[in-house]
């Protein structure tokens, strides 16, 4: 079942010229620094009976070996594969990098997928050029209100001080109730690529003294452009400064020739994020994830994370009951 996968801790050329044919961050070698500093293992993996492939995240809790076929998703390259080639693929890529579990984040989805173990939702523009030309009166006044009530505050296109941005990001986090799932090496690493990878922009706003109050981090991966991170704190929060940052995120992204942009899945119970989100947004779906087994200890993880994402799941089938069109 394997036969199909060629996977190597470095780089090869099959995968390097399938990466380069549609700029892809996270594909990107230099991507595998972010892996590795949240204590990752980078596994490059190249499909060659579909000629597609993706940088697979290793890691290893408590004896398990979990990996994600793409992080954090994977690229639009799997969106559109049938349940069947998608459980065929998981089941080979598993025995060919030795994984108990491999999870796929699927993104941008309309509908629930077949055997998902959760869904999230997702809003995203999907024609930044057609989006641009509509009229979105209540976004243009608060993006006004931001570049008056901006001051002192300048946006610079780093992080500047990745320290100060991970502990914006934590304190976002905790507000929200939400999972620490990033590090203070990952901040730094994601700090170095932006510096080199254009694929990957960061945004610092930061006053006269050089106090950081608010951040974002874009990836450009697949056409698409990636709202990664972002925090900010109350004196940002007042000012609207996130709305800067954002217009332009969206900016660059069309200017590096994207014509799609998300915002990425956002906890269902965060119901502020979710309409900030949608504020600038044009669609709303689902980001879904899918747990494939690789063996009998990663049957029970799957069946456990199941159980405890069965609220996820409902409300996700829900939603997309509510947008499916009645027969």
């Amino acid at each position: 079942m394997n036969s199909d996968w060629l996977s190597s801790s470095t780089p090869f050329d099959s995968y390097l010229h399938w990466a380069d044919e549609n700029p892809r961050m996270f594909s990107h070698p230099d991507w595998s620094e972010a892996i590795r500093s949240l204590r990752g293992e980078p596994i490059y993996c190249f499909n060659q009976k579909l000629g597609i492939g993706g940088l697979a995240a290793r890691f290893r809790r408590s004896g398990l070996r979990i990996g994600f076929l793409g992080f954090p998703i994977a690229g639009l390259d799997w969106c559109g594969l049938p349940t069947a080639t998608l459980e065929h693929l998981a089941g080979g890529l598993c025995s060919a990098i030795g994984l108990d579990l491999l999870r796929i984040n699927l993104p941008l989805q309309e509908l629930t997928v077949p055997r998902m173990t959760s869904g999230k939702p997702e809003s995203w523009i999907q024609s930044i050029s057609e989006w641009r030309s509509r009229d979105k009166k209540k976004l243009s006044k608060d993006i006004s209100f931001a570049k008056r009530a901006k001051g002192q505050f300048e946006i610079a296109e780093s992080l500047i001080d990745p320290e100060a941005c991970y502990f914006l990001y934590e304190r976002t986090v905790r507000t929200h109730h939400g999972k620490l799932r990033y590090s203070k090496p990952y901040f730094s690493k994601i700090a170095s690529i932006s510096e080199s990878n254009l694929l990957l922009r960061a945004y610092s706003a930061r006053d006269e003294k050089g106090t950081i109050h608010a951040f974002s981090v874009m990836a450009i991966d697949g056409g698409v452009g990636w709202y990664l991170h972002g925090g900010s704190d109350q004196a940002a929060k007042k000012k609207g400064t996130t709305d800067l940052l954002l217009n332009a995120m969206i900016t660059d992204a069309s200017s590096m020739g994207c014509d799609r942009f998300s915002l990425m899945a956002t906890p269902w119970e965060q119901s502020g994020l979710s309409s900030f989100k949608r504020k600038w947004a044009d669609t709303d779906g689902l980001a879904v994830t899918i747990d494939y087994p690789g063996s009998i200890i990663g049957h029970a993880v799957e069946a456990m994370t199941r159980f405890s994402n069965r609220r996820d799941r409902a409300a996700a089938i829900s939603f997309a009951s509510s947008r499916r069109p009645a027969s």
